[in-house]
């Protein structure tokens, strides 16, 4: 009991070692050749670090298509709970374990925009100030053509947005 109390009060007062990073580094390198060769161990490992992984579409505006993002949430306890196996003390392993941490969330875009989808906004201000399609090109890189359809698109896009649906009651 006494050796309980003395843990909880080294604890307590920080002085807890963390581990070196060259150490850490390692570690990502084994984690790298257990998912390589041993997939099914690994989603054993990975399931509570990373929890629910969501896909979300990232569409843009008057496009059918676009690229999608991972949502991905890291519990850190969890993760420390994987690295540390059989390294830490009973007292931290029960801390960790009993952590009710919400994670850290990451976004983690799969695929980009085009080159059309950068530029969109910008072209759409330069029509409205005025200018000219090929100023518009020199200033975007795109073609006049081109630059054309996307304010085409986006212009018809935001007349569809601000339309309110059929069947649906507007309040004035």
């Amino acid at each position: 009991m006494k050796a309980a109390v003395a843990e909880a009060e080294k604890m307590e007062q920080g002085a807890m070692a963390l581990p070196e990073e060259e150490w850490i580094r390692q570690r990502l390198v084994d984690l790298a050749e257990l998912l390589k060769n041993q997939m099914p161990q690994a989603a054993q490992v990975l399931r509570p670090i990373l929890g629910k992984i969501v896909v979300e579409p990232v569409v843009q505006p008057g496009k059918q298509r676009g690229c999608v993002q991972l949502r991905v949430t890291i519990q850190g306890s969890a993760m420390l709970l994987a690295a540390l196996k059989g390294e830490m003390s009973a007292k931290l392993q029960q801390m960790l374990e009993q952590s009710h941490e919400t994670g850290e969330t990451f976004v983690l875009p799969v695929g980009r925009p085009t080159n059309m989808d950068v530029h969109g906004s910008t072209v759409v201000a330069l029509r409205r100030e005025g200018k000219k399609w090929k100023e518009i090109a020199a200033a975007t890189g795109l073609k006049p053509q081109n630059a054309c359809m996307l304010y085409k698109r986006l212009t018809t896009a935001e007349v569809v947005e601000e339309t309110p649906p059929k069947n649906q009651e507007v309040s004035t």
